[in-house]
């Protein structure tokens, strides 16, 4: 896919750093374009697929709401629980992740903490979620980069691309 190459000029200019003028560059509707997450050896890893869906909302008042899937997940099966069904559920599971809280912004570090209040990971709940972020110069794209996470020996860093569905 090609991506407009993202500037660091809206988040480095002067008028820019003051927390509410960035806040207002955030605020809206976004559709995930991208999904990667590149392992220390280089190699990329696309959890959601070739063509993840998903779309994260930010508010004026700090609010945000994010779900992302892999459009090919397995369909259910109707019927009674069964260790087949059990099976079914845990691959939809683990092809969805969605989250909600509130957000703060970062302006100097250029880095967006989302808050997680409410969660489809238990273990999310109570989390910050720090990600980087950079805008396209037209500001159509949002690219929010994680720092390295997992394990030491081995970590990766996300990238996740999103284009602005609303005006």
């Amino acid at each position: 896919m090609n991506e407009p190459e993202p500037t660091s000029s809206p988040a480095k200019s002067e008028a820019v750093h003051k927390p509410d003028q960035v806040q207002a560059l955030f605020v809206g509707v976004w559709r995930l374009l991208s999904s990667e997450f590149e392992q220390s050896d280089g190699r990329s890893v696309f959890p959601l697929g070739d063509e993840p869906q998903g779309q994260i909302y930010y508010d004026a008042h700090g609010y945000m709401a994010a779900q992302l899937m892999r459009p090919d997940r397995p369909r259910l099966h109707a019927g009674a629980m069964s260790d087949t069904a059990v099976a079914h559920l845990k691959a939809a599971f683990d092809g969805y992740t969605a989250y909600f809280g509130t957000y703060t912004i970062d302006a100097e570090a250029r880095q967006i903490t989302h808050r997680v209040q409410g969660s489809l990971l238990p273990n999310w709940v109570g989390k910050e979620l720090i990600r980087f972020y950079e805008f396209s110069s037209d500001g159509r794209l949002l690219i929010l980069t994680t720092p390295p996470m997992g394990p030491a020996d081995a970590p990766v860093v996300g990238k996740l691309v999103w284009e602005r569905l609303d005006g």
